[in-house]
């Protein structure tokens, strides 16, 4: 610690080379008592704060002090002088606080800084760069106005907009955001898109489209080329006719189907239906009617009128006949034979009058996915030669998943005439099969490709009618509420009830039951 030493009063502070250590010099002000002190210490160096030019204060004179601060030396600063002119390089460095605007062109450079303090000029157009790696967040009166034309490009990467309110609601929200063939986006109402849509949907997706366009409704030409059943009794019961068709998903509040004598002109004699059941693709309807509201003997078409979306009356070419000497044939009178694989004995296959059952058992044949028929059931003759029937049965399965879509369970219709053997012998059936690769139950109309499929449910019972009128064949599966029809020739020669059943790799339960035949 310096010790000050003596006081000396001077009317200036000497020069620096002429001062004394270790003592205060008190300076006065001239015309007036009042002094100013300034110490100095044993080094020379000057400890209160002097100013000797204007503003300039004293220690920055470059005659005022030789340096002793050892850091000082170090760097090469050794005296005043050269301590003035170091500090007026570092001074020069600083950046001045700015008071103008400006912009990138006059002023194309921005400080930049490091972690460890240090600075580089970087190039100010680089400012705003890579902004998502930074978490912005807007305030008020923020925005960004575009002053050229200005393009995102995501490079094929996903770019979202998340967090907007449903304005599903709001009757004020009713403008798209679209883009032209260059991905320019503009505003529009939509109906520029909605006029080219026909443009790109499929033949499939314009009828989905029209339909629910048109509330769920068909909008095309009506069109039904298929009505089963031909022939009915007439009796006091209700009848249920399959319409297949196009376009028959009709508004029941605009539309009518009429029953009409096929001699008779549009108008002429037309008796109202029961009710009618649309389906959703249009494809096919459900009418029902009692059958003694129609005359025996006489053939009918029908007719169907809608005013929705445009007027339109649609006369079947199809018609169907009524009988009066038709009969329920008695079905306790079905006398049955079976015949098993290798002769076992299996009381899980049997006929009862029109009931009729196949279990499987591993004792007869080991189960295996395979075409080998293991089970064969046939009734006495039920159905004579050249004759029409109606026949309805149902039939009820049960069993998981087969592991391969080999096994089947064919059941219908065989000739009369033909022996009972271990083969398919039928000519009109429905023909059960397990889907296994994504464990699907199919039912084929006969040997056909029309086939409803779908998830199994154990057990699950369906409906199944084949007709014949002449030596034409119709037949109508109804599963969970879907409709499908088909249709061919086959003899006219007398014929039995029958069931086939091949072996599976898992256990397996069908069984059918009659639930009427008339024969016309």
């Amino acid at each position: 610690m310096s010790i000050i030493g003596k006081i000396i009063r001077v009317n200036e502070l000497p020069p620096v080379g002429e001062r004394e250590n270790n003592v205060i010099y008190q300076v006065a002000e001239p015309g007036s008592p009042i002094y100013t002190d300034y110490a100095i210490d044993q080094n020379g160096d000057l400890k209160t704060h002097a100013v000797t030019d204007g503003s300039i204060p004293l220690e920055l004179a470059d005659t005022h002090l030789s340096v002793t601060n050892p850091s000082f030396i170090t760097e090469g600063i050794t005296n005043q002088e050269k301590y003035n002119t170091d500090t007026r390089e570092k001074l020069n460095q600083k950046l001045n606080q700015p008071s103008a605007d400006g912009n990138v062109v006059d002023f194309p450079k921005i400080v930049g800084i490091d972690d460890n303090g240090n600075v580089a000029k970087l190039p100010a157009g680089d400012l705003g760069k890579n902004i998502a790696n930074s978490s912005l967040t807007t305030i008020p009166g923020a925005g960004l106005t575009l002053g050229a034309n200005w393009t995102l490009n995501t490079s094929g990467l996903y770019y979202s907009i998340t967090g907007l309110n449903d304005g599903s609601n709001d009757p004020t929200f009713n403008t798209f955001l679209c883009q032209d063939a260059s991905g320019r986006i503009r505003k529009t109402n939509g109906k520029n898109a909605l006029l080219q849509l026909p443009n790109v949907l499929t033949s499939a997706e314009k009828e989905q489209f029209g339909q629910a366009w048109n509330n769920q409704y068909s909008n095309g030409a009506l069109n039904v080329y298929s009505l089963t059943p031909s022939v009915i009794k007439r009796e006091h019961t209700v009848k249920y006719f399959v319409l297949q068709g196009l376009n028959l998903n009709l508004n029941p509040a605009n539309t009518s189907v009429k029953f009409i004598p096929q001699e008779n002109q549009l108008g002429i004699g037309e008796i109202d239906c029961l009710g009618f059941q649309t389906f959703a693709d249009g494809k096919s309807m459900v009418v029902t009617i009692y059958g003694d509201a129609l005359l025996a003997g006489q053939n009918y078409n029908m007719v169907i009128r809608t005013s929705t979306p445009v007027v339109q009356v649609h006369r079947t070419a199809s018609f169907v006949t009524v009988s009066a000497s038709s009969n329920n044939f008695d079905l306790s009178s079905i006398v049955w034979t079976k015949k098993i694989y290798n002769n076992i004995a299996n009381d899980g296959v049997f006929g009862n009058a029109g009931a009729g059952q196949y279990q499987s058992n591993p004792n007869v044949k080991p189960y295996a996915n395979e075409a080998t028929v293991v089970s064969a059931l046939k009734s006495s003759k039920i159905i004579g030669a050249n004759q029409d029937f109606y026949l309805s049965f149902d039939v009820s399965v049960n069993f998981t998943s087969p592991g391969s879509t080999t096994p089947y369970h064919s059941i219908g219709l065989m000739l009369s005439s033909t022996p009972l053997d271990l083969l398919n012998l039928n000519i009109a059936s429905l023909r059960v099969v397990g889907r296994a690769d994504s464990w699907t139950r199919q039912v084929y109309l006969d040997n056909s490709s029309m086939v409803h499929s779908q998830a199994p449910i154990n057990p699950e019972t369906f409906n199944y009618i084949i007709m014949r009128r002449g030596s034409v064949v119709y037949f109508v599966l109804t599963k969970n509420g879907s409709v499908l029809t088909y249709s061919k020739s086959i003899s006219t020669d007398a014929l039995s009830f029958a069931m086939f059943n091949t072996n599976m790799g898992v256990s397996a339960n069908i069984s059918f039951n009659i639930t009427e035949l008339i024969l016309f």
